[in-house]
C-alpha cells in the first residue's frame, strides 16, 4: 500500500507469468513508462489506468485471494511493476526456488512472527505460505515461522483470525542478515 502511494500513474496489465502457460489474468500493476510502452507494443491488449485508491482496493482483494506481492525495479531508477502472483505461475518464484539465482527475488523488509499466546492452532496460516516458512508444532499445537525461509509477504498475517501473526522489521529480527 505504501508503494502505491509513492508511485504515480498505476495501470493494470496482464500477468506475463500466467500468459506463458496460456492463462489470462490481470493482476500486475505497472508504473512509469511501462504501461505506455506495453500499449504501444501490444495495441490490441487491454490496459487500464487506475487511481491509487482503485489500485489499493485491488491489492487488498488479491491479498485476500492469497496472491503475494512482488516489487520489480529492473535496474532503472524507479519501480516498474507490482506483481501479484502465486507459486504455480510466478516465473520469478520458480527461478528463485529452482536455481541458484538468489538475487532474482529478494526477501522483503519484514519477517513474520507468531505470538504463541494468541495462536489458536487453526493452521490457516500454513496454507497461505508459498515459501514453506510456516510449520506446526504438534506438541504445542501452535504455528511457528522459520525466519530463514520467510520472505515477509504477510499472507499468513492476513489469514490469522486471532491476529497472532505480525510482521516485524527484518533488520530488528535474528534474520537481519538473511536476505
Amino acid at each position: 500500500l505504501k508503494v502505491l502511494e509513492l508511485c504515480g500513474n498505476p495501470a493494470l496489465l496482464p500477468c506475463a507469468c500466467r500468459a506463458m502457460v496460456g492463462k489470462e489474468a490481470y493482476c500486475c500493476i505497472n508504473f512509469g513508462l511501462v504501461p505506455e510502452l506495453y500499449e504501444r507494443a501490444n495495441p490490441n491488449t487491454y490496459v487500464e489506468e487506475l487511481s491509487v485508491n482503485k489500485a489499493k482496493s485491488l491489492l487488498l482483494d488479491w491479498d485476500k485471494e492469497g496472491l503475494y506481492h512482488l516489487i520489480s525495479w529492473n535496474n532503472i531508477p524507479y519501480l516498474t511493476t507490482l506483481c501479484n502472483c502465486t507459486a504455480p505461475y510466478c516465473a520469478v518464484y520458480k527461478a528463485r526456488h529452482t536455481s541458484s539465482l538468489k538475487n532474482i527475488m529478494i526477501k522483503g523488509e519484514y519477517v513474520a512472527k507468531v505470538d504463541q499466546r494468541m495462536c489458536s492452532g487453526c493452521k490457516g496460516c500454513l496454507n497461505r505460505c508459498a515459501f514453506g516458512a510456516i510449520s506446526f508444532n504438534v506438541d504445542e499445537g501452535k504455528a511457528f515461522i522459520d525466519i530463514n525461509r520467510c520472505f515477509g509477504c504477510g499472507l499468513c498475517a492476513t489469514e490469522c483470525l486471532n491476529n497472532a501473526v505480525e510482521l516485524i522489521e527484518r533488520k530488528l529480527s535474528p534474520a537481519k542478515n538473511l536476505w
